[in-house]
């Protein structure tokens, strides 16, 4: 019963990132988050940070070289939204969903960790 649970929340988030416009339009029922990762420093995009939500069925994502990502989330409530990469200071921010079909912009800038 979990593998089919898992295998149909994976073939939702397959579904949302294939949609394009039906998500903006709130076509889909699955909601989403997209944005950019920078270094709060230097602004310069940072490539392969993690993206990941308190979610458990769903995975982190990670950034392209531009820095942006972009994740299925789930249906309507609320999330929080975890950001990070080696080296930095990880983030948190929460996001709420009261419909269905939603992407979230959300972008991260990462502090440095110092030594």
């Amino acid at each position: 019963m979990k593998r089919i649970f898992l295998l149909s929340i994976g073939v939702s988030a397959l579904l949302w990132m294939g949609c394009g416009d039906k998500v903006s339009n709130g076509r889909h029922p699955i909601n989403g988050v997209k944005g950019a990762v920078i270094d709060s420093l230097t602004r310069v995009p940072i490539d392969s940070a993690w993206v990941d939500t308190d979610t458990l069925a769903l995975h982190e994502v990670y950034t392209d070289s531009l820095g942006n990502y972009r994740m299925p989330v789930g249906y309507a409530g609320r999330y929080f939204i975890y950001c990070g990469k080696d080296g930095y200071v990880t983030k948190k921010k929460e996001v709420t969903f009261t419909g269905y079909g939603i992407t979230a912009e959300m972008n991260f800038e990462l502090t440095p960790v110092t030594k």
